[in-house]
């Protein structure tokens, strides 16, 4: 930078004294005349002038041409490091490519085997359901054909037994007559096992069928068609609608309040409370009584086909209730649950999702 300021000085001083040389007029020369004495030391001057332009000239066009020179110099430096960069730059973009082509065809190749996988489990899923209902119309035909079967001894078994008690009671003595209440009892509870099993096998293809009902009016009716003792204590909570099926939920609600009623008639004053809250987006639903309760530790056999946590001397049933009600609970996407301690009482709750789908 510095030799570049001191080449356009001496450019400029060399243009100076060429001009003050050339431009001399002749009062000028005159003056100049005087003194150097004569012509020739202004010829001399002259000449010592231009020298000195010309050396100062050629030394600011030698200092132009180093510096162009230098420059140059630098030009091919930055250039060969351009073009090196440049090469860097090229072969680095051919490895990202391979790289990414490296990539693109491994993904591929997971992405199809992933597809494969998909499409194979895709296939033993429907396999397993093709297999699950020919299981379940498997299951469906046989409880039928052993409701129907059973059904025709146990008529002729009923008939018989109506007959002995109708013409022969007399006949009996105590132990005869023991005896006949204890086939006609079996028989009876026969029959309501049959007709579990039959509900059972129904609930295997369930078809929900879901509208808007006034779930209140619905808790009303089924308690309409119960005997409860005159001085149970019953409260129903107000409850908004559901969407669900209705007669599935009556079902539902025969098995829960019967339940109630059942294992509440023994205590002085039976208390029976239904009710009902929104949680988490769901519809939740309870009925609670004072009654025998049960151990919790056993809880889990309370929703199982024909299981019962009390003896048969105690409660009438066949156990089969809570398991269909707890079907057409999952049916229509709840859940059912239970709460309780033996001596204080039982509470059963269930959940319908408040959505539509």
């Amino acid at each position: 930078m510095k030799r570049k300021y001191l080449s356009l000085l001496l450019v400029t001083l060399a243009l100076i004294t060429i001009v003050v040389v050339i431009t001399m007029d002749y009062q000028q020369s005159r003056l100049l005349s005087n003194t150097f004495q004569n012509v020739e030391e202004l010829q001399h001057a002259v000449i010592v002038g231009l020298v000195s332009s010309t050396i100062l000239l050629f030394i600011a066009f030698a200092l132009a041409i180093f510096d162009q020179v230098k420059i140059e110099k630098v030009n091919r430096k930055l250039s060969e490091e351009l073009k090196d960069c440049n090469d860097k730059l090229v072969v680095a973009n051919d490895r990202l490519e391979e790289y990414k082509n490296k990539l693109l065809t491994r993904d591929a190749a997971q992405c199809q085997e992933a597809e494969q996988k998909i499409l194979e489990a895709n296939s033993k899923l429907e396999q397993a359901n093709e297999g699950l209902k020919r299981a379940n119309d498997e299951l469906t035909a046989f409880y039928y054909s052993i409701s129907h079967d059973l059904r025709a001894p146990l008529r002729a078994i009923t008939g018989f037994s109506e007959i002995l008690t109708e013409e022969y009671h007399k006949k009996f003595d105590e132990s005869g007559k023991k005896a006949l209440n204890i086939i006609q009892h079996n028989a009876s509870r026969m029959g309501e096992l049959i007709n579990d099993l039959l509900q059972l096998a129904k609930l295997g293809n369930l078809s929900v069928s879901k509208q808007q009902f006034d779930m209140c009016v619905l808790v009303k009716q089924v308690l309409d068609d119960k005997i409860l003792k005159a001085n149970t204590k019953l409260t129903v909570l107000p409850m908004d609608n559901a969407y669900a099926d209705s007669g599935l939920l009556r079902q539902v609600w025969e098995n829960l309040i019967s339940n109630a009623i059942k294992f509440s008639s023994k205590t002085d004053v039976p208390v029976i409370e239904i009710g009902y809250q929104t949680q988490n987006g769901d519809q939740l639903y309870w009925i609670r009584d004072n009654g025998v309760g049960f151990d919790p530790s056993y809880a889990d056999k309370l929703f199982k086909v024909f299981s019962r946590l009390h003896a048969k001397k105690e409660f009438e049933g066949t156990g089969a209730g809570l398991a269909i009600t707890k079907k057409i609970i999952d049916a229509h996407g709840g859940r059912i649950w239970s709460e309780a301690q033996l001596s204080k009482g039982a509470t059963f709750y269930f959940t319908l999702p408040l959505n539509r789908d």
